[in-house]
């Protein structure tokens, strides 16, 4: 299997200190997906941040 270009500048390692039972679930559910315990955290992180930072409707935005 290929690498994926993630983007123009080159990675960083990032460390997530992990207890046994989520590294247990986490590594369960990359297996599922067919991939790499780094390539599931990366994708679930950054479908996290793209969720958080969606834009809001106006309704619901705060105006001082």
């Amino acid at each position: 299997m290929s690498r994926h270009i993630r983007a123009e500048a080159p990675s960083r390692p990032s460390v997530t200190r992990l207890s046994p039972e989520e590294r247990k679930r986490i590594d369960e559910a990359a297996r599922v997906n067919r991939q790499t315990r780094a390539e599931f955290m990366r994708e679930a992180a950054m479908a996290a941040a793209e969720d958080c930072l969606e834009p809001m409707p106006r309704a619901n935005r705060h105006t001082p």
